[in-house]
């Protein structure tokens, strides 16, 4: 009977070990690292509790990669339902909009000096991931263009462990096999909590990245109070009041996410007018430094 107990609790174990990627694990702007490039490497084996070492990987740094405030990036006006957006070298920015069942592509690589180039998948955005998202998960999907391109993409959720870079060890880690038009294109080793990508391997641009030097911004803190909003609820006209000082930034998102209104703080009394905006309940997001926090609103 012993042996069976222990048998029980182990696999127990096992199962619960599984990191399982969740939207509300999503990385928060504020999140910065170095991004490195390399030759393109084999992406090893798939499975439970594996041990990917990319430590001899050669590399060199290529730019600035950061979780962005979407509401802030240029070409905000054309994806504004977007709530996660990857700022990327070469002044680019990808964007994505995120559900309870789903993290799809909206725009890939789009110019933030002009917004003209990349791809806009706003027609029929392209899958990235399922949410939730566990251990031996699947999904398949297709997407189709502004310019009328269309395809096929799938992912597999197939293997977790532990991923050692040239510039550390990460545990927990989740790696998603995907495809392009059925034919492999790439793999993507993700920190699971919160979730970002550590390294890339990519057949399509026949190279491989890895981030490096990562700083975490701070997730969202509704209660610690340094700005004072009111009044609320309102008619859709605030003041608010900044507590300390600092360069923030503020993004007014609805509960779909899409984000209706952005502005800098510039002084310690600013007005926003949400007066042409529907009765309901907003979030109004401040981003000082790497801190980001949320409060409510309610026009009514």
């Amino acid at each position: 009977m012993k042996k069976y107990l222990l048998f029980i609790t182990v696999l127990s174990t096992s199962v619960m070990a599984q990191p399982v990627l969740q939207g509300s694990n999503l990385a928060v702007a504020g999140l910065s690292a170095t991004l490195n490039g390399g030759a393109l490497v084999s992406p090893g084996t798939a499975g439970a509790n594996q041990t990917w070492d990319f430590s001899t990987a050669v590399t060199s740094p290529v730019g600035v990669f950061k979780i962005a405030a979407c509401g802030f990036t240029t070409c905000t006006s054309g994806f504004s339902s977007s709530q996660w957006c990857w700022d990327i070298p070469g002044s680019k920015v990808h964007y994505y909009n995120v559900s309870s069942s789903v993290c799809e592509q909206v725009g890939k690589d789009i110019p933030a000096s002009n917004c003209s180039g990349g791809t806009n998948y706003t027609p029929n955005p392209k899958t990235i991931f399922s949410l939730p998202f566990s251990y031996t998960n699947s999904f398949s999907d297709t997407w189709l263009t502004t310019t009328s391109a269309s395809g096929s993409n799938g992912g597999t959720y197939d293997g977790y462990g532990t991923l050692i870079t040239p510039f550390g060890t990460h545990t927990n880690v989740i790696r998603i096999t995907n495809t392009e038009n059925s034919v492999y294109n790439n793999t993507i080793f993700l920190n699971s909590n919160p979730v970002y990508p550590l390294m890339v391997i990519s057949t399509g641009s026949n190279s491989t990245s890895i981030l490096s030097a990562v700083n975490v911004g701070v997730k969202e803190n509704e209660t610690e109070n340094v700005f004072t909003v009111f009044p609320n609820p309102s008619n859709g006209k605030f003041s608010i009041i900044a507590q300390r000082a600092g360069a923030t930034q503020l993004e007014v998102v609805n509960l779909l996410g899409e984000t209706v209104y952005a502005a800098d703080i510039t002084s310690d009394n600013t007005e926003i007018d949400l007066s042409a905006n529907a009765q309901g309940i907003y979030f109004i997001k401040f981003y000082t430094g790497q801190t980001v926090r949320t409060q409510k609103i309610v026009v009514q």
